[in-house]
C-alpha cells in the first residue's frame, strides 16, 4: 500500500498514465493479492507476537473512529428527520425518529435476553449488564440541561445508536468466542 501511495503521489486526473495502477490492472492485483494469503501461511509465528501489540491499539483506534462516525452520522439523520418535519405538513418524520430511537434502545435489549440465555458465565453477564448501565447511562445523561447547554444538538437518538453500536461489538465478540 505505501508502494502504490508513492507511486501515485501527484496523479491528479484519470488520463495520468499512473491511474492505471489505481483503476486498472485487477487481474494482477488478484494474483498479487491471492500470493499475499498464500505467502502468510509461511511467515514464522514469533513475528505475529510481536505486532501483537500494534494490531491491539489499531483496532482500538478503528473502533473509536467508527463510533466518532457513527455519532456524526447520528447527527446529520436526526436532523434531517427533524428539518423534513419542521418543512413538512405530516407528522412520519417524527414517528421515524421516536421510532428509530425506541428501535435502536430495544434492540440491546433483546440481544442481551440472547445473551444471558446463551452465555451463563459470571464475567459474561457482568459484561452484558456493563454494557446495558452504560447505555442507559449514555440515553440519561444526553437528556440533561448541562448536556443541552454544552450541546444543543445532543439527543437521545444519537446516544440510542451508540449504544446499539457498542451492543454489537459485544455481541459480536461474545457469539464469535468458542465455549
Amino acid at each position: 500500500h505505501l508502494l502504490h501511495c508513492i507511486l501515485l503521489l501527484g496523479a491528479t486526473t484519470s488520463s495520468d498514465p499512473r491511474s492505471t495502477l489505481q483503476n486498472g490492472l485487477w487481474p494482477i492485483k488478484v494474483f498479487v493479492l491471492a500470493g499475499c494469503c498464500v505467502a502468510a501461511f509461511y511467515i514464522p509465528l514469533s513475528c505475529f507476537y510481536e505486532i501483537f501489540v500494534t494490531a491491539v491499539i489499531g483496532g482500538i483506534v478503528s473502533t473509536l473512529i467508527q463510533a466518532c462516525l457513527m455519532v456524526d452520522v447520528a447527527y446529520e439523520y436526526a436532523e434531517w428527520l427533524l428539518s423534513r418535519y419542521e418543512a413538512s405538513s405530516t407528522e412520519n418524520y417524527k414517528y421515524l425518529l421516536i421510532g428509530s430511537t425506541i428501535l435502536f434502545n430495544v434492540i440491546p435489549l433483546g440481544g442481551a435476553g440472547y445473551l444471558l440465555y446463551s452465555h451463563q458465565t459470571a464475567f459474561e453477564i457482568t459484561l452484558v449488564f456493563i454494557n446495558l448501565g452504560s447505555s442507559w447511562l449514555m440515553s440519561f445523561l444526553s437528556t440533561l440541561e448541562s448536556a443541552q447547554d454544552i450541546n444543543p444538538r445532543a439527543g437521545i437518538f444519537q446516544s440510542s445508536l451508540l449504544g446499539c453500536y457498542n451492543f454489537y461489538l459485544l455481541f459480536s465478540a461474545m457469539m464469535g468466542r468458542s465455549s
